[in-house]
């Protein structure tokens, strides 16, 4: 008995001990373990950071291989590009820089001393742009100045104002009158009407019979290239063009008269609001043998220098601001067309421009898109030759002296529309 229970307490023991003995063992086992693992973990941690760098790396090295492959392209494909076509710019690239004026034309729909501020400040935000200092804009015909008040309003928002600008400007019995104002760089040397006479009163009066809004003449030089210039707006009579067309044979009726002096100024240039339409205009100029072209023996039009050249034929009138009708122009003698008048440079304004500040302001500016064109001042012209004045000082003076002939001018022809 005591023999059996002496084997139990020793095997017990022995169990007991051998228990402990390995949980001893496996507590340092995990210990040494939970180490190796924080090593483990804490190598891992630093080389996985190391790895991604070398990820980037790896990626952004590829990708600048790529890049700068494909501007190896692109350079090599621009180079073979200027090489295509380097001799066609050579043909183009001026061996000098040539000078330009550029003429703007515009109605101005009723502009008088009552204009509302925000429709002034429109005026001139879109003046800003038409006139900036880098823009080549010297002289501005204008339709429909209502008065004194009104011309004096548009001038001071012209870029520079009176320190910069001279106007052209005489008040009339006509809620439309014309006018110019010109940089003060352009000479000017005479100024009047077409067709007006100075009433009891002592005012200017239109001569309704002719012309409605009386015509504006001037003579002009701007560098080497002088020249008549002519603003005019045709009656528009609700619509009825046979009516504007009447007027318009005045103003060709001045202009033959005009061409009767041998000492004339050949360069002629006619602008503003016509109320009529590019191909009419054409068609009524063929009627008159001193402005139409004549034919060679092939049936090639041929062109005097009095021939005329009629100039835009996009819409430039606007209803509800929107282009509709082609209305305004450029007409020139071919002596200016073929010597001094930049080829393509004539065409209305981009209608976008007008209609952001007309937004941006809240306000309807005017029923018309100004227009331009642009004139060599010096140097060779179209027809290679020297551009020079037609006018002695003595001449220049004396073009727009009234004569007799002009205010007894005979009738013009009356025909209807083609």
């Amino acid at each position: 008995m005591f023999y059996t229970i002496m084997i139990w307490y020793l095997d017990t023991k022995s169990v007991y001990l051998a228990f402990c003995f390995s949980a001893l063992v496996l507590i340092f086992y995990v210990a040494a373990n939970i180490r190796i693992f924080k090593e483990i973990q804490s190598v891992y941690l630093k080389y996985r950071k190391i790895a991604a760098v070398l990820a980037i790396a790896v990626g952004l090295s590829q990708a600048t291989v790529n890049l700068n492959e494909s501007f190896s392209a692109l350079n090599n494909k621009t180079k073979a590009d200027a090489a295509s076509i380097k001799g066609t710019a050579a043909q183009f690239k001026p061996l000098t820089r040539r000078n330009i004026f550029r003429l703007i034309s515009w109605n101005v729909q009723t502009f008088g001393g009552n204009i509302a501020p925000a429709r002034e400040r429109a005026y001139g935000q879109l003046l800003d742009h038409m006139f900036s200092r880098s823009r080549s804009s010297k002289v501005l015909a204008l339709q429909e100045i209502a008065n004194d008040e009104g011309r004096d309003i548009f001038a001071e928002n012209l870029p520079g104002g009176s320190d910069r600008w001279n106007p052209s400007f005489q008040n009339t019995n006509d809620a439309q009158d014309n006018g110019f104002f010109t940089q003060h760089q352009v000479q000017v040397d005479c100024e009047q009407f077409m067709y007006a006479k100075i009433g009891e009163d002592g005012r200017w009066r239109s001569d309704p019979d002719r012309i409605r809004h009386p015509v504006r003449v001037s003579h002009m030089k701007v560098g080497n290239f002088d020249f008549t210039l002519i603003n005019l707006h045709l009656t528009f009579a609700k619509g009825d063009a046979n009516a504007s067309l009447r007027e318009f044979n005045q103003v060709l009726a001045w202009l033959t008269n005009y061409f009767t002096d041998p000492n004339s100024d050949p360069d002629v240039i006619i602008t503003g609001d016509f109320n009529l339409n590019s191909a009419t205009l054409h068609a009524a100029l063929q009627q008159w043998p001193q402005f139409r072209y004549n034919f060679d023996e092939n049936g090639q039009p041929v062109a005097t220098p009095t021939t005329m050249v009629t100039l835009v034929s996009e819409p430039t009138s606007r209803s509800r601001g929107v282009p509709k009708n082609n209305y305004d122009h450029f007409i020139m003698t071919a002596d200016t067309y073929l010597e001094e008048y930049v080829p393509g440079s004539a065409g209305a304004m981009n209608p976008g421009l007008l209609q952001s500040i007309e937004e941006e302001n809240e306000v309807y500016v005017s029923d018309h898109l100004p227009i331009s064109s642009g004139f060599f001042t010096s140097g060779k012209g179209n027809d290679d030759r020297l551009i020079q004045p037609d006018y002695s000082q003595m001449q220049a003076s004396a073009a727009c002296t009234p004569k007799a002939v002009f205010a007894s001018a005979s009738a013009a022809p009356n025909p209807s529309l083609p």
